[in-house]
């Protein structure tokens, strides 16, 4: 079991910007672990109040399903899969609690960081030289568009935004080095650590994707949130400055935010989030079905004469996509699951809880631009960071 446990976690951290179907590789490895260890060290872990509202939104995604059987786009049970994610990720809570306390040393828990931090780094800079020549020299493919970084991923808002939630933690361990290095020595190897953020730093800000950017520059200020309202102010001005000076003066940054495609793409977001509020009106309790919207959104944009009639995407919103595929049962639960996550980190001084608690508030930000709940390439490490931030600590234990 222990070794099974720390293969998936080998499989999930070395392939997280490389390869989807590899990092499925990690949830098989991981579901007999998960129900042994939930079987017979049940009591081990606690319940969080965050673990009830994701279980929320898991039954209200079935709900949804269930109650839409006859009008669901392709297969019923294929949506209901889809909710596989969240379901893993509180059954894999006791494994790696278990592995955790009872396995793990340093040396294992290094070896894991500096796999995440050179797969990412590999696959980024494959990116960026995809960006430069036009091919990506390790997927053997051309490059998946001629001005924005896409890392190994087909979609640059994906690696965007997938690229947001792995850098704010690695930032946070830049920002908490000398204090980790003193309670753990040699946890981290301070050069691939610095490496690794320049590298990817620049992969994501040559994405292009703003709502990312902006979510990062605004979450980024929140590691100094609970403990000095001062540095908080101070970074969030500074960072708000160096992003605005950057559009007001580099003429590809103005670009990115203010030409012509990029003020037609925010019309279509608003197009979007009105289709959500007219199926939310017909169907307010348990929406057209979970990941059911986007299939939906043509007949409803036609019924209701909306613009853009011709883009049939989701709604580029984590909350509004809910509220749309699950109705109000499932938006609620989302919301709830946000909030409660959010106050037990920040209640919390360990470790993992001051690397989460940005991160939360970089998922609620870009959760208004993007729905990156239907990523599965970003939910397999959101979920895996949700679960990790699950185990309990006891109090004086990671504290830094």
């Amino acid at each position: 079991m222990e070794t099974l446990i720390f293969l998936s976690l080998i499989v999930l951290l070395g392939s997280l910007f490389v390869s989807i179907s590899i990092m499925a590789i990690s949830h098989f490895l991981i579901i007999v672990p998960s129900l042994w260890y939930g079987f017979n060290h049940f009591k081990s872990v606690t319940i969080s109040k965050s673990m009830w509202a994701l279980l929320g939104v898991i039954c209200a995604g079935v709900l949804s399903v269930l109650f839409n059987w006859n009008t669901v786009h392709d297969k019923p049970l294929w949506h209901i899969f889809k909710l596989k994610y969240f379901l893993i990720s509180l059954i894999t809570i006791w494994a790696y609690s278990y592995w955790l306390k009872v396995f793990s040393d340093s040396k294992k828990i290094k070896l894991l960081v500096t796999i995440a931090l050179i797969s990412a780094t590999v696959a980024t800079a494959s990116g960026l030289i995809a960006l430069a020549t036009g091919f990506n020299p390790l997927k053997f493919k051309p490059s998946c568009h001629l001005s924005r970084n896409c890392g190994m991923f087909g979609m640059y808002m994906t690696y965007g935004y997938g690229m947001l939630y792995f850098l704010l933690p690695v930032s946070g361990l830049l920002l908490f080095y000398k204090k980790i290095n003193s309670k753990f020595p040699n946890l981290l190897n301070p050069q691939i650590l610095i490496i690794s953020w320049i590298i990817n730093f620049a992969g994501f800000v040559l994405s292009f994707a703003r709502g990312a950017l902006i979510a990062f520059i605004l979450s980024l200020p929140f590691y100094f949130f609970k403990s000095s309202k001062k540095k908080f102010l101070y970074t969030t001005l500074s960072l708000v400055l160096v992003l605005s000076s950057l559009v007001i003066f580099n003429s590809k940054f103005n670009e990115n935010f203010f030409n012509q495609s990029r003020m037609e793409s925010v019309k279509i977001r608003f197009s979007m989030f009105q289709t959500v509020w007219v199926v939310f009106k017909e169907h307010p309790i348990f929406g057209v079905g979970y990941r059911n919207f986007e299939p939906s959104v043509a007949y409803f944009k036609n019924k209701y004469d909306i613009p853009y009639k011709d883009f049939l995407g989701h709604a580029h919103n984590n909350f509004l996509e809910h509220l749309a595929a699950t109705g109000i049962l499932g938006f609620i639960a989302l919301i709830l699951f946000h909030l409660f996550w959010l106050k037990e980190m920040y209640d919390r001084d360990d470790l993992i809880a001051k690397l989460t608690f940005p991160l939360i508030i970089a998922l609620i930000i870009s959760g208004q631009s993007q729905y990156t709940l239907g990523d599965g390439e970003n939910l397999f490490f959101l979920m895996f960071v949700y679960s990790i931030s699950q185990i309990s600590v006891k109090k004086g234990e990671l504290v830094i």
